[in-house]
């Protein structure tokens, strides 16, 4: 028992609590109270922040300016005793440059999206979104008008790209796995949206006859620019155990997540690089995907469902992708939240001592 006490607190004694960054604010936990979705303003030497703020089943989104001035933007919920706690709902996001927060939430059995311009001090923006059942994330895509979600269509949870000017939604991905946590990345050399899922690999068939995944989740990068039904995936980590969750980029080569295959959900890093592979064609015959047949085997499969030529054909651009990971962190209690913001990429944390919640930038 004193060689298992003393592992126990050698392992305490080599952690290390604080990160790298700055203590936004703190916030007492009492009963049927809680705090989610810290947003901190992108812009740069800003104090302003959005939350929103859980009491007795009342949520509401609150808009901190200068640790001064509150401005509540949403109240929704009604005042109960139980702690009952929306896990999903409402979702903040802060434009590019800091200037426009968007808050999704629900209200009489529908999803409806506001944004509020932080300049002018009133919501631009009031929309409702019939498209989706629920939406799991909300990012800020290239620009003020473009948002990337995590939502559940038909069932399904995938990532979907939406303009807010006349809400067209576009689908990233087409499987019965769960894909949450979407966040758009630029590497050198390559573009895309980055992703945690419980598909088994990049290269996993989906259809009517899979069934749902019980795998651990990992972060994936899907080609955005591809339109077509054959997108390329890469799976940039393999953990044996935990999930890995909320991947963002951090810089102009590595990416980041959240780990918790030690048992405390602690920030990796991976390092990554590409390299053009060359075209992928993609021929469809019937049931039968063909990718740069011979011309024996596409003539086979052609007599085979008794056609002179292809349904379709795709040509696209591929790439041979890699990654390297390394942890970053090594807390003694898991990261809550953690979130990317704005065009220079300001990363949030939400940690639990105790009582305390640290709100960190």
């Amino acid at each position: 028992m004193a060689y298992e006490q003393d592992r126990y607190d050698k392992d305490i004694r080599g952690r290390r609590n604080a990160p790298k960054g700055f203590v936004q604010n703190t916030e007492e936990l009492k009963p049927n109270t809680n705090f989610f979705r810290y947003s901190p303003n992108p812009a740069p030497r800003s104090q302003t922040y959005a939350i929103t703020e859980y009491k007795h089943g009342q949520y509401c989104v609150v808009l901190y300016e200068n640790f001064i001035n509150r401005k509540v933007l949403l109240k929704t919920g009604v005042r109960l005793n139980d702690n009952e706690v929306n896990p999903n709902y409402p979702l903040i996001a802060w434009d590019g440059k800091g200037t426009n927060l968007a808050v999704l939430y629900s209200s009489e059995g529908k999803v409806k999206l506001f944004v509020y311009d932080l300049l002018a001090k009133y919501k631009r923006i009031k929309q409702d979104i019939p498209d989706f059942e629920e939406v799991q994330d909300m990012k800020f895509m290239l620009d003020k008008n473009t948002l990337l979600f995590s939502a559940v269509h038909n069932g399904q949870s995938d990532i979907f790209t939406y303009k807010i000017d006349n809400q067209a939604v576009s689908q990233i991905t087409n499987d019965v796995y769960d894909d949450l946590d979407a966040s758009f990345v630029a590497f050198p050399g390559k573009t895309g949206i980055m992703y945690a899922s419980n598909r088994p690999s990049a290269v996993a068939k989906t259809g009517d006859t899979v069934l749902p995944s019980d795998n651990h989740y990992n972060i994936f990068l899907v080609d955005n620019w591809n339109q077509s039904e054959f997108r390329q995936i890469t799976q940039l980590s393999r953990l044996k155990y935990g999930n890995a969750r909320n991947p963002t980029q951090y810089n102009t080569a590595h990416f980041t997540y959240v780990s918790d295959e030690s048992g405390i959900g602690n920030r990796w890093a991976g390092f990554f690089t590409t390299k053009r592979a060359g075209i992928d064609t993609v021929y469809k015959i019937g049931d039968d995907i063909l990718h740069n047949p011979v011309p024996a085997d596409l003539d086979s499969v052609l007599k085979a469902n008794k056609k002179e030529e292809p349904d379709s054909m795709f040509t696209f651009s591929i790439t041979n992708d890699s990654a390297y990971v390394f942890p970053l962190t090594n807390y003694q209690s898991s990261l809550k939240e953690t979130k990317i913001a704005g065009d220079n990429g300001l990363v949030s944390e939400v940690r639990q001592e105790g009582d305390l919640l640290f709100f960190i930038n």
